[in-house]
């Protein structure tokens, strides 16, 4: 017969078939995300940048810039405006971590990075 809707147990096989192909799909899209999240190198800092900076956006993001003590300095009083929270210890230590790694020169820490200058916040 034409013109018959598919049999109960097709159906159920096309929508198990739909909902693996999905499933797949969506595996593969996370361990791709996985894959090409930051890794940060060790040190200290490394756990409050992971914690702090890792609250509202990827590590990724946050690792983007390549600034000096100044311009991170700027950047996390800008978080802390947006709402980012912690204590000035915590802004301090991901601070000195972002200077460090992060720094204006890649790979060489940039000038008075070891400085514990505040963050802007109150």
């Amino acid at each position: 017969m034409t013109g018959t809707s598919p049999s109960p147990v097709n159906l159920h096989a096309r929508l198990t078939e739909g909902l693996i192909a999905i499933r797949l799909m969506m595996a593969l899209v996370s361990a791709a995300s996985l894959a090409s999240a930051a890794v940060l190198p060790d040190g200290p800092g490394k756990a409050e940048t992971g914690r702090l900076c890792g609250k509202c956006h990827t590590l990724d993001q946050a690792i983007s810039l390549r600034q000096g003590q100044a311009g991170w300095e700027e950047t996390i009083a800008k978080m802390v405006n947006l709402g980012a929270q912690g204590s000035d210890e915590d802004f301090n230590t991901v601070l000195r971590y972002l200077v460090k790694y992060y720094g204006a020169s890649s790979g060489t820490r940039a000038a008075g990075a070891g400085g514990t200058s505040e963050t802007g916040r109150r």
